[in-house]
């Protein structure tokens, strides 16, 4: 599985105004039911398939329940040995038939991911990616409260597919890292399906940003990742600069950093 990687400090356009935050609506339009762990995973259309985290199972492995010659299975257990976790699901590569599972994973650097294909039908159904942080309070080890996280499964790029966006504890603020794993070409943004966005002070020893909002600030039918600067915005929260950066270069913002 290719890795193709888009890293740096983008050039940014700062400014003064007023944000009118509009609420993140519902994105995927599939029959699952998140309340009890079910999804279609297998690309069969007539059920469900349920899914749960395995402690004792190293991220990257997993355990399927019920597999059959057709491809189907009925469960699926995934390893979050180190402290990681299943944020969600989302159909990632476009394919209109399943959704593939997003896992985070406190064991794997920034920019790596990890796959699983429940079914060996070339469609990975788990999808890890490394929050692994930094070692922020210098005592030689990076633990699970020092590693980044998932916060959302969303279109930033624009393209009509969700990317995976993590705040990542071992890039600064202002930096950010792009990938693909190629679960399909996507038409418009080729390589672009992860964005890890820095959060961590210019020495690295603390956070130096929050996640305020993930909403379509331009009406333009993709969300922005709208991040507040904690170390510069005032005890309110008011900010008083914006600092934005265009990920994919088509002159559209996709990251928002409240000053």
């Amino acid at each position: 599985m290719s890795l193709s990687l888009f890293s740096g400090r983008a050039p940014s356009r700062t400014w003064l105004l007023s944000l009118l935050f509009i609420s993140l609506g519902a994105i995927f339009g599939f029959a699952q039911d998140e309340n009890n762990n079910m999804a279609n995973l297998d690309n069969d259309a007539k059920d469900l398939e349920s899914y749960s985290e395995d402690r004792s199972l190293p991220a990257g492995q997993i355990v399927v329940d019920g597999l059959n010659s057709a491809k189907h299975f009925d469960a699926i257990h995934v390893g979050v040995a180190g402290g990681g976790m299943i944020f969600g699901w989302a159909d990632l590569d476009g394919d209109n038939t399943e959704v593939e599972l997003v896992v985070s994973d406190p064991t794997l650097e920034s920019g790596k991911i990890r796959t699983a294909d429940a079914d060996g039908d070339g469609d990975p159904e788990v999808i890890w990616v490394g929050t692994k942080g930094a070692d922020m309070d210098g005592d030689g080890k990076v633990t699970p409260e020092e590693s980044g996280a998932v916060v959302g499964i969303v279109d930033v790029i624009g393209d009509g597919e969700p990317e995976i966006i993590i705040l990542d504890n071992s890039l600064t603020l202002g930096s950010y890292t792009a990938a693909g794993f190629d679960l399909k070409p996507k038409k418009k943004n080729p390589g672009i399906e992860v964005v890890w966005i820095g959060t961590l002070n210019e020495n690295g020893r603390s956070r130096a940003a929050a996640l305020d909002d993930i909403a379509d600030l331009e009406s333009d039918g993709d969300d922005e990742i709208i991040l507040r600067d904690i170390s510069t915005s005032d005890s309110s929260g008011q900010s008083f600069g914006i600092q934005a950066f265009d990920i994919d270069h088509d002159k559209d913002d996709d990251i928002v950093i409240r000053h």
